[in-house]
């Protein structure tokens, strides 16, 4: 079993793998929305502890930036380790 860390200005990735699993995630809740994108609605009924007469929304999306993944090299490996590994346990 091994794991790392690697750090980031805006995040650290955590990867764990053994024998039989492998795993790839991040310390930081907001990893996911950086990863996946973010939608957010909010409506201001009040600036300085006073009530605004026509409230105010807004929406703010962040778009996906993954950083997590796996190209088509790696891809290819993890189908090719796969295959061998079905077919040996099939024989």
């Amino acid at each position: 079993m091994s794991s790392t860390t690697k750090r980031s200005a805006w995040f650290i990735i955590v990867t764990d793998f053994g024998p039989r699993f492998a795993g790839v995630g991040v310390a930081k809740e907001y990893g996911q929305y950086r990863q996946f994108g973010y939608t957010v609605t909010r409506t201001v009924s009040q600036l300085f502890g006073r009530p605004l007469k026509n409230p105010l929304t807004f929406t703010v999306t962040l778009p996906a930036r993954p950083f997590l993944g796996l190209g088509e090299t790696a891809t290819q490996d993890i189908i090719r380790l796969l295959e061998r590994y079905l077919t040996r346990g099939l024989s």
